[in-house]
């Protein structure tokens, strides 16, 4: 019996005003992270900066990325799994859809159902680390409120999974 197919795709989870930076390619329906294979001899915070920079025109340096989880789950509309290895980092540029990106959107949790199953699993994470409000707003779910992080456009947050 032969196992199925593992792809490792390098991203970058760039959160601002309590929003998750999504990028939607061209003939594709699920939201997905900025991010993509890494080539040969490129380690995966080198592969995240390249594709970065090559979906959405922000230029980010490896050596500014933080690891902040990774994630194996079913891969989007082919067989087998994908190993999402997420890092988080400095940024407050203004991202914008090139190449094979149709679409850029910030989402919250309760945009989750519109993106691949390892991004859906990511935003629970950053949801249970406070970085994004929750399906039903800013509340956790014992009804108590988050502290706030400030409108859109202010520098995501730089973390590790240990929140």
């Amino acid at each position: 019996m032969t196992s199925s197919p593992q792809v490792t795709a390098a991203t970058w989870a760039c959160i601002r005003g309590r929003q998750l930076l999504v990028v939607r390619p061209h003939g594709r329906d699920a939201f997905f992270l900025p991010g993509g294979v890494p080539e040969p001899g490129e380690t995966p915070a080198e592969a995240t900066a390249r594709e970065v920079a090559e979906e959405v025109g922000i230029e980010v340096r490896p050596d500014e990325l933080t690891l902040f989880t990774e994630i194996v789950s079913a891969a989007y509309g082919r067989p087998g799994t994908v190993r999402l290895v997420c890092y988080t980092g400095p940024s407050t540029a203004v991202p914008t859809a090139t190449g094979e990106i149709a679409e850029v959107a910030w989402f919250t949790a309760a945009d989750a159902g519109r993106c691949a199953g390892a991004v859906q699993q990511l935003i629970a994470q950053l949801v249970e680390c406070g970085l994004l409000d929750g399906p039903h707003g800013s509340t956790l779910e014992d009804g108590q409120p988050r502290a706030g992080k400030g409108p859109a456009g202010q520098p995501e947050a730089r973390v590790s999974r240990t929140c």
